[in-house]
């Protein structure tokens, strides 16, 4: 049988589909598994820190998986041994540290979590190391930096790369992320039901590949070209990307290691099935439970960057497209588009703010 496998660029909506067309592998047993998940990674940047807990659980008869949340759980986070901070749960399944509450380089954290039918969990306890400044941003076009897919085999995208100096005093563990910020006219509300944007929306689209390194062979020294995001050609208008740099310590670094190993890399049915990506979270009375995900503190640097793409060569593939996968509608006639021209500038240096490589 012929199907497609959906890739997606994870976001607070869903966002860019990848797609290739492979031989799927339906197994003749109904999976009975339950896991405990734990998603959550403590910075020193004066955000909202919080903890995500859930359950990858396959359904009893047919063996579908789904991720419900855990709700009404006493998550607690201890600084250097000493010091608990109580998180409160602010949307199911979220627990949020308060307001004030940041991590510091050098000190120690450790979660720990009792579910309402008081079973007990405690992650490893890390200690936060320095941060890491990322001193240069610049891009690239490349033609063939994305996946072929279906949508016209549309392949081209702005690599975004980043240099930073290594500390020398050992072997330092990265991790980034990246987010982008897209102009949009149009909204899709339902599978064929369309909106268009008045005043002007943003598309926020989170890229979800785990993207994990050390300095093993490049101790102490200036890392340059380190390519971080590849941004897809989806306009010719500037757009906004968020950079993160993660500092690890090693445990986190084996871990995303290991995931990224087995989520991005395409195995065969002969190969030998990915074991569970178990982090560094505990049953306290039974530590036989396979818990997923990583509570990690990590020092955090994060930038913004402006892409401008109005040397691209060659047309964009248009981000309504690009995102559903066909044309957008035809847009309503409104005196308000009229204006747009004149007020999108101001908006957009408006969103990007302070602190733009």
């Amino acid at each position: 049988m012929r199907t497609f496998l959906l890739s997606v660029f994870g976001s607070l909506t869903v966002v860019w589909v990848v797609v290739g067309c492979v031989d799927l592998y339906e197994p003749d047993f109904v999976s009975t598994l339950d896991l405990l998940t734990v998603e959550g990674t403590l910075t020193a940047l004066p955000e909202s820190q919080f903890i995500k807990l859930s359950r990858s659980v396959a359904d009893k008869v047919t063996g579908r998986f789904g991720t419900p949340f855990v709700a009404g759980v006493q998550m607690e986070p201890v600084v250097d041994d000493t010091q608990i901070v109580s998180l409160r749960e602010t949307i199911p399944g979220t627990y949020s540290a308060p307001v004030e509450f940041r991590g510091q380089a050098g000190h120690r954290y450790q979660l720990r979590f009792q579910l309402p039918d008081r079973t007990r969990y405690e992650s490893s306890a890390e200690t936060m190391p320095a941060v890491v400044l990322i001193t240069k941003v610049y891009q690239q076009f490349n033609a063939q930096s994305l996946p072929v897919t279906p949508i016209k085999g549309f392949t081209s995208a702005n690599d975004v790369y980043i240099d930073f100096q290594d500390s020398a005093d050992a072997t330092n563990y990265y991790r980034w992320q990246w987010k982008l910020w897209e102009r949009q006219e149009y909204c899709q509300v339902g599978d064929f039901q369309d909106l268009y944007c008045e005043p002007m929306c943003w598309k926020i689209i989170q890229n979800c590949e785990v993207d994990a390194a050390s300095s093993l062979y490049n101790n102490g020294r200036t890392v340059v070209d380190k390519r971080v995001a590849k941004v897809p050609y989806f306009q010719d208008i500037a757009c906004l990307v968020e950079i993160r740099q993660f500092s690890l310590i090693p445990g986190a670094y084996r871990h995303y290691k290991l995931l990224a190993d087995q989520t991005q890399r395409t195995g065969t049915l002969t190969d030998t099935p990915p074991a569970a990506p178990v982090g560094n979270v505990k049953n306290v009375a039974n530590d036989r439970e396979i818990v997923v995900g990583y509570f990690s503190a990590s020092s955090t640097y994060k930038t913004l960057y402006w892409l401008q793409r109005i040397t691209n060569p060659g047309a964009p593939i248009g981000l309504f497209r690009g995102l559903y996968g066909r044309p957008p509608p035809i847009p309503p006639e409104t005196p308000h588009r009229a204006l747009r021209g004149k007020t999108e500038l101001h908006q957009t240096r408006r969103l990007a703010g302070l602190s733009i490589l």
